[in-house]
């Protein structure tokens, strides 16, 4: 049941987000895993990927805090909705390169 709820939240993203650019996800599935110098990794090399192709990142979040350290970071919110199954906004935010 939350795996389709998943995959139907994923589409009504899908569908805000705008098809030029890069977005990332990171999902860790082991638990044993520390540090986040892969997170670094990825992130650095998704940034020098987007100016490259002179692209924009974009990315969602649910929590306040971190859409506020997005904004510090340069990114800019363009589109917010409420969560479909849950109290929660989502933030849409893209930076340009």
């Amino acid at each position: 049941k939350n795996g389709l709820k998943a995959i139907k939240y994923r589409k009504i993203v899908d569908s805000i987000r705008p098809k030029e650019g890069w977005c990332g996800w990171l999902v860790t599935t082991d638990s044993a895993a520390v540090g986040t110098e892969a997170a670094y990794e990825i992130k650095n090399e998704m940034f020098r990927m987007a100016q490259a192709t002179n692209e924009p990142v974009f990315v969602e979040t649910t929590i306040k805090r971190v859409r506020i350290l997005y904004e510090r970071a340069g990114y800019t919110e363009y589109h917010q909705m409420k969560h479909p199954y849950q109290d929660l906004t989502v933030w849409f935010m893209r930076k340009d390169p």
